[in-house]
């Protein structure tokens, strides 16, 4: 985990603003930027009349995103080709889906989810708070194509 000390505090809030900060929170959807990336692709592709977004800086540039998303919450099986997104935040795959056009997976609820337990030291009390996992399939060639935007990645995280 890292942890960032801002002194000015404008500086904070416009990073806030724009979707650098807090990215695992329950209710924030894949940060601004890559929306933003993504629809500029968009238009650029539009007014050239391309259908292919890969050939824009501004795609792979969101693709940059999702790569780092994944080294942290994925999973590879190369022998299935069965590739996953985990997150116990279902916005943000849902988002992934939705700009990144997945259209033949779906955001599945895995009910095992994450326990965490808690001890209150006064009383030795203990209970446990469990949050739901989600997680999301990839295509295994759109998903070879996006681990190739960045060489120097996790080995065992790529095909």
């Amino acid at each position: 985990m890292v942890y960032l000390k801002f002194i000015c505090k404008p500086m904070a809030l416009d990073l806030d603003n724009h979707g650098f900060l807090d990215l695992k929170e329950s209710s924030v959807g894949i940060p601004y930027f890559v929306k933003y990336a993504i629809q500029d692709a968009k238009k650029k592709a539009s007014l050239s009349s391309s259908t292919n977004l890969k050939n824009y800086f501004e795609y792979r540039l969101a693709l940059a995103w999702l790569l780092r998303f994944f080294d942290g919450d994925g999973t590879i099986n190369e022998d299935t080709k069965l590739v996953r997104i985990y997150s116990n935040n279902k916005i943000i795959l849902e988002d992934i889906k939705y700009y990144f056009h997945i259209e033949n997976y779906s955001v599945l609820t895995n009910h095992k989810g994450q326990k965490v337990e808690f001890i209150d030291v006064n009383s030795e009390n203990r209970f446990i708070i469990s949050k739901p996992q989600y997680s999301l399939q990839l295509d295994w060639n759109f998903f070879k194509f996006f681990t190739r935007i960045y060489k120097k990645g996790i080995n065992r995280k790529r095909p």
